[in-house]
């Protein structure tokens, strides 16, 4: 891995496996976590927070173990530094992202809905008017016989 953009590759790939994070990224995440917390990263902790085996990462991940609690914290505490927490940042990113997700769904509810409520109401319109229609027929016909009535009783 030569480059940051082959870096970035190869943890996007990591990340969007299905399949458990790699014990390099699960340490890395795990001394993240630690040092967010206010505490000093260790080799057995960040095993324990990051649930990956102790012995073989101790065997294989040495060097990258020495590297995560020997720069991590200050890396942290620089990111920390600017008032922003990094664990904050995420769980309301994430918030975010869940309230994004109901707006949507609300939204096309609401469509539904409205499309719905449209509908009813051209029902209503079409049923008044052929309300009144029939009343103004009923009322057209009652006066027709009333005025047929007043001529045959001879009446005005």
């Amino acid at each position: 891995m030569n480059t940051h953009r082959e870096l970035a590759a190869a943890l996007r790939d990591a990340l969007n496996a299905e399949a458990q994070l790699p014990v390099p990224l699960q340490a890395l995440i795990a001394g993240s976590v630690m040092c967010a917390r206010g505490g000093a990263p260790s080799r057995l902790g960040m095993a324990k927070v990051g649930r990956y085996s102790y012995g073989s990462s101790q065997n294989h991940y040495a060097d990258l173990l020495d590297a995560i609690v020997g720069r991590l914290p200050a890396v942290v505490a620089g990111m920390a530094a600017g008032g922003i927490d990094p664990a904050t940042a995420a769980r309301l990113g994430e918030e975010v992202r869940r309230r994004d997700e109901t707006i949507a769904a609300l939204r096309r509810e609401l469509k539904a809905l409205a499309e719905r409520s449209e509908h009813v109401r051209r029902y209503a319109l079409a049923l008044h008017e052929r309300v009144r229609t029939l009343e103004e027929q009923a009322a057209g016909e009652a006066g027709a016989g009333e005025v047929a009535g007043r001529t045959a009783d001879g009446g005005c």
